[in-house]
């Protein structure tokens, strides 16, 4: 992304390139970044964690404190910590993890111009790349969000003050300070620190040098420092116990179009910017502005030197102006500043002379007038090679090499491709994206959204996440990661009509391979073998799997001419004027030798090294251009560096990736002649990148494309992932083991053949089988390949973390593919010899299961079917359940399964071999009974399904069971009532059914408790629902009054009845007409209690819900004038979640204020009726509690002491309960 640095020059210079920050594909330096898609798209496709939503309780709640607003962010922070306070990186030193929220502010939100956001986009990219990220000196960036400022709060300010109503507002998420320097030198952590006062102020000012010159190196001026803008970060360090942070980025130059234009701060200015004079300042070009930011630099040296004692606070309150701005006079200056030096009583006196000398080093070096005579910022030349000085390095270097090693592995520029990610998606903002329009979406956000709807909502419509895959590749900005996966995904979901134009999908296919896509190349094959050559050609010539190939394609694509720009760079590798693509391949400290040799410029490479360049060097990464080549495929270029002495035994980063990991990357006829070049420079055949940690995605090398990562390994196991047969042979020819395994040591390693087996990789899987690889090896857990081939437990963390069913949909497509390619593998495992039923032990339990109970477990349809066909024994019982196979399947959701189409075929197989059908699990449950599970089918489909389970069930039993009951006395009707996996969902729908089969809706429970007092527990129903129950159940009886039909209604332990339940659910419609029907009010529970004791106290505990949830948002407590909105009362149970209940959000929040007043007016309707309390009648020791549970709840946020109970909203309406606690 280009930025201009002059926009028009005001002293009569040419417009110098700017840098480019960091580019992001698909989104336009004019694009608005207001609505969520593309602040999304923004932020993620940068690398950042996130999202973060904050629906909950929004940062205008109590639970934040607004610690800054300015005009472009409002600044907050957390009133209740929640972070363990810091992760330890090395050496026991921590890195702060308490977060502070920046969000946008209302006048730039509401403006929605490109202009507006300028400085939300300019953080963002400033603190987005990787060398700002790894830098202990700049703010920590530590991911993004949401906020949503409820509508409740934006209405009580002036319309010209409010952000949009139902919009989600951008946030920045930073890693917190302690204090900004502007106040750090009153604070008492300094004033009582144990270090030097001088040893500390060397510290921070080196710092503050480190973090500019970083910035210089990237082409960002900072553009508004001063002290505000500096944080000071506690560490445990304790001889350097504090360290600071460059912050504020939104003013970063990106559009300064002069001297005058630079700094938005009076006094914290160079004299160019305040008083240009061209006679004696100069032209302005860039490197003159960054000479601008070393003059304010050394303004903010004499600030830290002088700062923070009482002589300087007397002094300044005799003086019209502070020190050290405006102090234009050397000499003047220099008065000063050695006075103040001597009125530091904290210095001894060699602190002094250090002090003085340090300052003229400033004077000398930074505040010359003119500003090409000054010198850029540097640590060193701060402070020499001083002992201060060598510390701080020491330190400094220990702390970014630290967070360097992992940052390259852990953040891709394109983030999309990070689980974590995916994984942040969850319902609550899967929902707010829905209310976009597609045009909004980048194609790698739709594709997004669908892994984080499979990821986080298995129950989603499978439609839905196949019609967004496809969507991902038809924006403007289409997904490359979708067109990898499209076709397959596309006939694994199949759709009422194919979706494809004739032709369309090879063209999708050939760019998926052309930017590295793996799983597709046997299907593009298929179609053309010269596309395929094609594309892998244009891939390698791109700069292949190395981070940076992007760049490159985007250049590419713009038509700019790399060969140019790499001999344009070769002139002076080290101009700030190299042109844009070098610029970015530069950041990453690579030399130009790295690109050479990722972009196969052989004759390049050998001027270089002839030149000097050193053939091993490291960059950021920790690659070597060797290593660069290797990963792109660059046979001309890895022959010439070896030829000329690369080490080629170097291992990549903190995994240890080898070169010949990327051996599969080569074309076909240069893969066995690379490999042996490779060995014969001393790299081992089975070098293997070994997981740091054992549960995290970060431990894997991260891939763009579907799976998203490599896996760990041996060279072998990368060539099998890959699917590369040739680099398989090659590599076996060469000497490696085909049954080598991934780790060495542990019990979760695995075999190339047991992890392609475990992917569905049939062609691999057989491939490797032929060249001698065993299908009969039991894993150090005691799995056979039968139990991998149906698992979903990514084999023991050494995979990413990817549902199981995005294997198959990716990896094998349509439902006749899977189940081909699934009969092959068990039927290639069992002639190898392992047995159908063979049992592995559960981990770290007693417990023993065969591949047909895993395949159950993890929902595996396809796998279910297959192994029944081929003799798997289903009259085995699970021991900690004592469920049968055909239990565990019969209780399996079918919106769970990848391959729906398999479920009934696997379920008639296991109903004609189940034995004993009379058997019954732990919990007393028959197998009708464990079919309970898709009753609540959202759709009539799904529905359909679940009445042929039970009918296929039904017919093969033995006699009729529809009424059979469980250890509690359920039956399957009964339990129907109650099951609430969807909460609003009505059972009367499949009541009416299960009656039509047979079943008795008046049976009862072991407790006596019938249909209509199990429907009435139901708090998520609708009023509507439990009248037409309740109707239903007295019609079944006209031969009884309706009175002793709803007492009757009731559980013989609890005493609880039919009135109860709809009285403290706050049903009124349902109270008024169960009165008028003649039910007892004074009915008491095994407590004593009556249905008038629990409504009262259930609209006490409506009534301080709302009252401590408004002072939750507006920090003070409601008046009696006040009305609540109804956002006051938002279901916090769903909200965010990662069920399904969320959806209904809207509606519980209605229902909610529809209870908070819908329970007076019952409690007066049940008083009206002659009801009493428990105390009333004598059954009761207490009253109901209303005035103990106020204080308690009050006092608990700090508000009783101030409360008045005639002063709350409503009072009049909660008088009554008031006077009914008469304790």
């Amino acid at each position: 992304m280009k930025f201009s640095w002059f926009a028009s020059s005001t002293e009569d210079t040419e417009p110098t390139e700017s840098p480019v920050l960091v580019d992001v594909k698909g989104l336009s330096p004019d694009d608005y970044i207001t609505t969520l898609p593309k602040f999304m798209a923004f932020a993620a496709r940068l690398g950042l964690g996130g999202p973060e939503a904050l629906h909950t309780y929004n940062l205008d709640s109590n639970l934040y404190q607004k610690i800054n607003e300015g005009a472009q962010f409002h600044v907050y922070r957390r009133t209740e910590w929640h972070e363990s306070g810091g992760q330890v990186l090395f050496g026991g030193y921590t890195r702060n993890l308490h977060k502070v929220y920046k969000r946008i502010s209302r006048a730039l939100y509401r403006t929605e111009s490109k202009d507006s956001l300028r400085d939300l986009r300019l953080e963002i990219q400033v603190l987005a790349q990787d060398v700002v990220r790894a830098h202990p000196n700049i703010a920590d960036l530590v991911g993004w969000g949401y906020d949503y400022p409820r509508q409740m709060c934006e209405e009580r300010r002036t319309a010209s003050d409010r952000y949009p109503f139902n919009q989600s507002i951008p946030v920045l998420i930073i890693g917190e300070a302690y204090c900004s320097l502007d106040i750090f030198f009153t604070t008492p952590v300094f004033k009582q620190s144990e270090v030097s006062s001088w040893a500390t102020r060397c510290h921070l000012a080196l710092g503050i040098a480190a973090g500019l010159e970083c910035l210089r190196e990237i082409g960002v001026l900072h553009n508004d420092l001063k002290p505000e803008n500096i944080l000071v970060c506690r560490q445990d360090d304790p001889e350097m116990p504090f360290v600071s942070k460059l912050n504020d980025f939104g003013l970063s130059a990106t559009s300064v179009d002069g001297f005058r234009s630079y700094g938005r701060t009076i006094g914290w200015k160079p004299p160019e910017s305040s008083d240009y004079d061209e006679q004696k300042h100069g032209t302005c070009s860039r490197e003159a502005l960054f000479k601008s930011e070393s003059y304010v630099y050394g303004l903010v040296v004499l600030y830290i030197i002088c700062e923070g004692q009482e002589p300087l606070q007397e002094y300044q309150a005799s003086n019209s102006r502070p020190y050290p701005q405006w102090r234009r006079d050397r000499w003047a200056r220099e008065k000063e500043t050695v006075d103040l030096i001597k009125r530091q009583t904290k210095f001894s006196d060699t602190d002094m002379e250090q002090a003085r000398s340090c300052y003229h080093t400033v004077e000398n070096n930074f505040l010359l007038d003119m500003p090409l005579d000054r010198k850029n910022v540097s640590p060193r030349l701060l402070l020499g090679d001083s002992l201060h000085y060598q510390h701080w390095f020491s330190y400094y270097e220990r702390h970014r090499l630290a967070i360097a090693g992992n940052l390259p592995f852990v953040t891709w520029d394109n983030f999309y491709t990070g689980l974590s990610f995916y994984r942040s998606l969850n319902p609550r903002i899967l929902e707010d994206l829905k209310a976009y329009s597609p045009s909004d979406f980048s194609g790698d956000l739709l594709f997004s959204m669908a892994m984080g709807s499979l990821a986080t909502r298995m129950l989603k419509d499978h439609a839905y996440i196949r019609d967004l895959i496809t969507m991902s590749v038809r924006t403007s900005s289409p997904s490359l990661i979708g067109m990898g996966v499209a076709s397959n995904v596309s006939a694994a979901i199949p759709g009422q009509e194919d979706p494809w134009k004739p032709g369309e999908m090879k063209e999708y296919l050939r760019k998926a391979v052309a930017s590295g896509s793996r799983v597709v190349v046997r299907e593009l094959q298929s179609m053309s073998s010269e596309l395929v050559q094609e594309a892998q050609s244009e891939f390698r010539s791109t700069g292949g799997y190395n981070h940076e190939s992007w760049f490159v394609q985007e250049y590419a694509d713009m038509s700019v001419d790399i060969e140019l720009q790499l001999l344009a760079a070769q002139k002076d590798w080290h101009t700030q004027d190299i042109p844009p693509l070098m610029d970015e391949m530069r950041k990453r400290r690579n030399g130009l030798l790295h690109i050479a040799s990722m972009l196969g410029s052989a004759n390049l490479i050998r001027i270089l090294v002839g030149s000097g360049h050193d053939i091993n060097a490291l960059n950021f990464a920790g690659e070597t251009p060797l290593y660069k080549a290797c990963s792109a495929g660059q046979f001309d270029s890895a022959v010439t560096l070896m030829d000329l002495g690369a080490d080629a035994t170097i291992l990549a980063g903190p995994l240890k990736v080898s070169c010949l990991h990327w051996v599969f990357a080569f074309s076909d006829h240069q893969i066995e002649p690379i490999t042996r070049r490779l060995l014969a420079k001393g790299l081992i055949i089975d070098a293997r990148v070994l997981p740091t940690r054992e549960t995290n995605e970060h431990d894997w090398v991260q891939s763009r494309h579907f799976p998203f990562h490599w896996p760990i390994g041996t060279p072998l196991h990368w060539a099998a992932h890959a699917e590369s047969s040739i680099a398989v042979d090659a590599l076996l020819r060469c000497g490696a083991q085909v049954d080598e395994l991934d780790m060495v040591n542990d019990e979760r390693a695995q075999t190339a053949l047991a992890m392609a087996v475990f992917r569905g990789s049939v062609d691999m899987a057989l491939h490797l089988v032929q060249r001698g690889a065993s299908a009969a090896r039991i894993d150090g857990r005691g799995s056979s390949m039968l139990h991998l081939l149906v698992v979903n437990q990514t084999l023991y963390n050494t995979l990413i973390p990817v549902p199981k069913v995005m294997f198959q949909w990716c990896l094998q497509g349509s439902y006749e593919n899977v189940l081909r390619d699934t009969r092959k593998l068990v039927k290639m495992i069992t002639d190898a010899g392992i047995n159908i039923n063979f049992n592995r032990r559960v981990y770290k339990t007693d417990e023993w299961c065969t591949p047909l109970q895993d395949a159950i477990n993890n929902k595996d349809a396809v796998g279910v079917l297959v192994l029944l066909e081929a003799g798997a024994d289903p009259n085995v019982i699970e021991k900690y359940s004592g469920q049968l196979p055909l239990h565990a399947w019969a209780s399996t959701n079918i919106r769970y399964l990848a391959y729906p189409a398999a479920y009934l075929a696997a379920l008639e197989l296991l109903v004609t071999g189940t034995r004993d059908w009379k058997a019954r699990d732990l919990d007393g449950e028959t197998c009708i009974q464990s079919a309970l599970p898709g009753v609540d089918a959202p759709n009539e489909a799904d529905f359909q399904v679940w009445k042929r389970k039970l009918k296929l069930l039904l017919r093969h039993a033995e006699k009729p069971c529809i009424d059979d009951r469980d250890k509690r006395g359920k039956t399957l009707l009964l339990h129907a009532v109650c099951y609430r996996n969807i909460p609003c969902w009505s059972p009367l729908g499949a009541v009416e059914y299960l009656r039509s089969l047979g079943a008795d809706i008046t049976a009862t429970d072991e407790n006596g408790s019938n249909f209509l007092w199990h429907i009435s527990r139901r708090n998520d129903l609708r009023e509507e629902v439990i009248i037409t129950a309740t109707d239903l159940w007295l019609d079944l009886f006209p031969d009884v009054d309706n009175a002793t039909l709803l007492n009757e209604s009731r559980n013989k332990k609890t005493g609880e009845t039919y009135l109860v339940h709809i009285s403290e659910n706050g049903l009124a419609k349902c109270v008024r007409s169960a009165l008028k029907h003649g039910a007892n009010t004074n009915l008491t529970n095994s407590q004593g209690l009556t249905a008038l004791d629990n409504a009262v106290v259930a609209g006490n505990r409506s009534r301080l819900n709302a009252m401590t949830q408004f002072h939750k948002h507006f920090d003070k407590m409601p008046s009696a004038s006040e009305e609540y909105h109804e956002d006051i009362f938002q279901d916090q149970i769903y909200d965010g979640g990662s069920g399904e209940g969320y959806l209904d959000r809207d509606a519980s929040r209605s229902d909610n204020q529809k209870r908070y007043f819908a329970l007076p007016e019952i409690r007066d309707l049940l008083i009206s009726a002659g009801g009493k309390t428990g105390k009333q009648l004598g059954t009761a020791k207490y009253a109901p509690d209303v005035k103990t549970s106020e204080e308690d709840s009050l006092e608990a946020i700090g508000v009783w002491d101030g409360f008045r109970r005639n002063d709350q909203p409503y009072f009049e309406i909660w008088r009554a309960s008031y006077d009914l606690d008469d304790d």
